[in-house]
This record gives structure tokens, sequence and C-alpha cells, in this order.
């Protein structure tokens, strides 16, 4: 990298069923507000939570209002939000159009695609359509969503900046992922999960733009973050890189 400061940036990544996650976040916030009302009658303490119930005391709830009682929820839903992770990007002054590229897109400041004006040109909301476990996790379909698709914040395609070409991609590096020829890039990008020095070798050097990396020191609550984010985001992975559900990136921009 160069000598100067990386530039922060952050993606927030979620994942799951929204309809299905907010049905049963409705059915459990039922269940607390019905808990917190009937409490005080069966001498339970006023701080009891749904997941505190032993199973003879929720039968005793389930049964204290027939209307309820076949949708009560006792454990709280899992949350979709998987976390932040927080990228350095290269300063270089060799990476400057694909970092300018890249930051547009994660602020949307370039407004809406050329050849279709209801998509927009910014990450936010975008698929992560590929998790191909232990190698990469690939998103910034703006256009498609599904990897078929992408379009450069600068204009259609942008060439392939020989500076991140000639980077040796590792675990957690942020590439580019090629456009329609190989010397060019668009919105596409990945984050390497490889570790393993044969499936590293499939990415480079000279074959994708390297242009920054996941924070991953541990010696950082960003890092540590990074990291466990990049163990939840693979379990949604598969060997064909499809993933097992949806996930995408919520919001994301500059720090």
């Amino acid at each position: 990298m160069s000598s100067a400061a990386p530039l922060r940036a952050f993606l927030e990544l979620r994942a799951g069923n929204v309809d299905e996650h907010a049905d049963l976040q409705s059915r459990y916030d039922a269940t607390v507000a019905h808990l917190a009302k009937v409490a005080s009658s069966y001498g339970w303490s006023a701080d009891l939570a749904p997941e505190d119930l032993d199973d003879e005391q929720r039968e005793i709830l389930t049964g204290s209002d027939p209307s309820l009682g076949p949708t009560l929820l006792f454990t709280r839903p899992d949350p979709l939000s998987l976390g932040r992770l927080t990228l350095h990007l290269n300063p270089s002054p060799g990476l400057k159009r694909t970092r300018e590229n890249f930051t547009a897109l994660l602020t949307g400041s370039k407004g809406v695609s050329k050849s279709d004006r209801a998509k927009k040109l910014h990450y936010a909301g975008c698929s992560v359509h590929r998790i191909e476990s232990g190698f990469v996790l690939q998103s910034g379909d703006v256009t498609r969503g599904d990897g078929s698709g992408g379009e450069a914040a600068l204009g259609g395609t942008i060439k392939a900046e020989a500076e991140g070409l000639a980077a040796t991609p590792k675990y957690g590096s942020l590439c580019m992922a090629s456009g329609s020829r190989k010397d060019s890039i668009t919105s596409q990008f990945f984050i390497v999960l490889a570790t393993d020095a044969v499936q590293l070798a499939k990415l480079g050097p000279k074959k994708y733009v390297c242009f920054g990396d996941v924070v991953l020191d541990e010696a950082l609550s960003e890092g540590r973050e990074g990291r466990a984010v990049l163990e939840r985001v693979e379990k949604y992975g598969s060997k064909t890189g499809t993933p097992i559900q949806s996930v995408w990136i919520e919001t994301c921009g500059l720090l």
C-alpha cells in the first residue's frame, strides 16, 4: 500500500428472509408484552423474559389467552444483521480510478444507471450473489443483482489499473471482478475468503484488481468484528457459490 493513510469505508451486511423475520419478531414482541401483563398474577418476576420460562410456565402462559397461545414465541429470532466490515482502500495514485469508482458506488453520488434509469448506481441494497466457501464472496451487480450485470459509476466499464493487477490477493483482500473484457472493471467486487495457496493462486496476481482490505487486526474492535462477519457470511455459502439464503448490503459508505 501507499505510505499515505488508507481511505476508510464500510459495508453493513444482512441475511435471511425479511418477511419471515418480521413475522417472528412480531410474535416474540407479543409474547414479551403478554408476559409483562400477566406475570404478577402468577407471582413471577417482572423482569422475566420469555427465554427464562420453564416448560410449566410456558404452558401456563400459553393457556392464559387462547387467542394468543398458538402464536407465542419464546425465543428471540436471530437478527438479520451480520455486522459491519470496515475497509481500508489503498490510497495509491496508481489506483485512483478504481478507488473513485468504488467510493462513488458506496455513496451513490453518481445517481442512476445510464442503461436503466430505475437502477441506482449504489451498493446499498445490492445482493451478495456469490458466496463460495473458502474462496470468495461477491457483490456489486447494481443492474441485475445476479452476477450477470454491473456498471461502473464512472461510466460503463473502466480500464483495470496495472498496480491493482500486480497485487497478490490474500484472505480479506478487496478486489474488483472483471468486466465484459478481462482488462476492465464495472461495479462488481469480491472479498477473498481463501487461505489455501491453491485457491489464492486462482485469484492472482495479474488476474484481478486488488485495491484494499477488510480490517482484520484482532487488536482492534473493528478487526475482530470483521473476522466474525466474514465467518458468519461464509456459513451462507456453498460449493457452487449460490447463497443458501438471501444476503445483501444493507448500508455502506465512507468513514
